[in-house]
């Protein structure tokens, strides 16, 4: 009787009970994040110092074998070089940003990659959604915070340092966001970059263990299998993708039906996550240990 009162008060959502475990996971589990975070911010950080000693390093260069430059011309010509720098800061930012977004969705349920952390994980109070909320939480939500705060430090180094981002109002970022196909490019790659959190999301509620590896694989192989498909029909008239590219053409439209499979997928994903996590046992048959 006290095991079915204690499965029906934990069976639904409670804000309030939520709220008492997310305090709870971060008193014994805050040092840990915190590791985490300060883990990733560091990866922008030593980015940044590297790109800033490289620009510097130039900078110092081209003073020295240029002396005899008007200031103007000095000025616009250095400019241009630490704007150079800036975006090649960026895209390095990109690439870090996937990594770690791959990084957070592997660690989602590495609560439990064994028995024991299994029964400590689910013998605490509250119910799997509550738990599954705190982990989306925690390894998503935080993530991406930390990610933001990461590349706003990096971007400050650099801007404070060698001047990375000179001419804001003319810059070539502000000239790219004033383009009309430029807040869509963002939100598809956005979007791109959140399905790859979730891939490897999916990805941890089915292997705990090794997740990020056993999960790089996977997607590999059905890339190569996908690739190696689309290469038999490359030069057939029953090419899906040639058919679909002459179908739209240049319409605005493969926008949007980019944007809206991008987000049926990241949803897909995070379904799929919540069913594998919630139908999750204490003791598997093939996870013994």
């Amino acid at each position: 009787m006290e095991n079915l009162k204690y499965q029906d008060a934990t069976s639904a959502f409670s804000g309030k009970r939520f709220l008492t475990l997310l305090k709870s996971d971060f008193r014994i589990n805050g040092s840990h994040y915190m590791k985490l975070a300060f883990a990733a911010v560091g990866c922008f950080v030593a980015l940044s110092v590297l790109v800033c000693i490289a620009a510097i390093n130039d900078i110092n260069s081209f003073n020295s074998l240029n002396p005899d430059l008007t200031d103007s011309v000095r000025e616009s010509i250095l400019n241009t070089r630490r704007a150079s720098y800036g975006g090649s800061l960026l895209i390095w930012c990109f690439v870090i940003t996937s990594v770690l977004l791959t990084v957070f969705g592997s660690l989602t349920f590495s609560n439990l990659a064994n028995k024991r952390e299994r029964i400590s994980a689910f013998m605490i109070p509250a119910s799997r959604c509550e738990k599954f909320t705190l982990r989306a939480l925690v390894y998503f939500f935080f993530g991406l915070i930390t990610i933001i705060v990461g590349i706003l430090v990096a971007a400050l180094i650099a801007q404070v340092t060698f001047k990375a981002f000179p001419d804001l109002d003319d810059s070539v970022i502000t000239r790219f966001f004033h383009e009309d196909f430029a807040w869509k490019l963002t939100l598809i790659v956005g979007l791109g970059l959140i399905f790859g959190n979730a891939l490897y999301t999916l990805g941890s509620s089915f292997w705990p263990r090794l997740s990020w590896l056993k999960t790089w694989i996977v997607v590999n192989v059905v890339e190569w299998i996908l690739g190696i498909l689309l290469m038999i029909g490359l030069f057939s008239g029953q090419n899906l993708a040639y058919q679909m590219g002459l179908w739209l053409g240049e319409k605005e439209s493969v926008t949007y039906i980019f944007i809206s499979v991008e987000a049926l997928l990241i949803v897909a994903c995070w379904v799929g996550a919540w069913f594998r996590y919630r139908s999750t046992q204490i003791v598997q048959l093939f996870m013994k240990k």
